[in-house]
């Protein structure tokens, strides 16, 4: 996994962040993977959430 994802407890309050790849870049390969990651990346966040 490129990035990190993490969980804390804020007020009360479970918080679950990651950081999303960047899909703008020159780089169309880059892009392209960045948007599959992200994908990867926003599922394991709501997957956390959930439990």
């Amino acid at each position: 996994m490129p990035c990190n994802v993490i969980a804390y407890q804020y007020q009360g309050k479970t918080i679950i962040r990651t950081h999303l790849l960047p899909t703008d870049t020159d780089n169309k390969a880059l892009n392209q993977f960045s948007v599959k990651m992200n994908q990867v990346l926003k599922g394991v966040v709501d997957f956390a959430a959930e439990e």
